[in-house]
């Protein structure tokens, strides 16, 4: 029976990337899928990019992979939280690395379920979902071809669900979950670095297509990465 492990927003950290990874051989999980922003924020895009290249069998781009390699876009009106790291990319990423970010699609999906970085709706623009976003939330669950896609970007734990008729429910993202019932799911996965949900810990989801069951883990923090001399 297949399983998926499902990351997202490693954002150069490869300290937390380590804690997810350890997390996933701990379930002997083989199959990963990454839902994009594998630099942007931190300081170490290099070794995190060539893990996912090596141990993921999708990536989807996010905002800092497209701004990285967005040609002719200046960083100088960004603030510099996100322009720095995103210089530092620009920097130490060599041309093939660009390459392969720059080939990246904005989504992928197969028979049983689909996933993108940010939304369906628009997923060039990179808005975020959010419980108080009802117009992007429908327009995203009309794009949506599937009954289940995940989602990364908000850095948040959290599964909406649009039943056949009704409104959208935001429904509670923790443990293990059997995505049931009618209509569809969009499940946000929360992020391997800088959480801006409850639990500050890297955050992936396990997923079982053939039962429709995921568990959300969180992994013990594998402490900060070296600085630079």
């Amino acid at each position: 029976m297949r399983r998926f492990a499902l990351i997202s927003d490693i954002h150069a950290r490869p300290d937390k990337l380590e804690a997810v990874a350890a997390g996933i051989r701990r379930e002997g999980i083989e199959e990963i899928i990454c839902l994009g922003d594998i630099v942007g924020y931190g300081s170490h895009p290099a070794p995190c990019l060539a893990w996912v290249r090596e141990h993921c069998s999708v990536c989807v781009m996010g905002n800092h992979d497209a701004m990285t390699v967005a040609p002719g876009l200046d960083l100088e009106g960004f603030p510099p939280e996100v322009s720095e790291p995103l210089e530092t990319a620009r920097r130490e990423l060599d041309a093939e690395s660009k390459e392969w970010l720059s080939d990246l699609s904005l989504h992928w999906q197969d028979d049983l379920f689909e996933v993108c970085h940010a939304n369906l709706a628009d997923p060039a623009h990179f808005a975020h979902m959010s419980p108080g976003r009802v117009p992007l939330l429908l327009r995203h669950f009309a794009k949506q071809s599937l009954d289940i896609c995940f989602f990364g970007h908000t850095h948040e734990a959290r599964i909406f669900h649009q039943p056949r008729q009704g409104v959208i429910r935001d429904l509670p993202a923790t443990g293990s979950i059997v995505l049931d019932g009618p209509g569809k799911f969009s499940v946000g996965i929360g992020s391997v670095s800088f959480s801006r949900d409850h639990d500050p810990r890297p955050s992936w989801v396990e997923f079982c297509p053939a039962e429709r069951t995921m568990t959300f883990h969180r992994e013990e923090e594998c402490g900060e990465p070296p600085r630079k001399p």
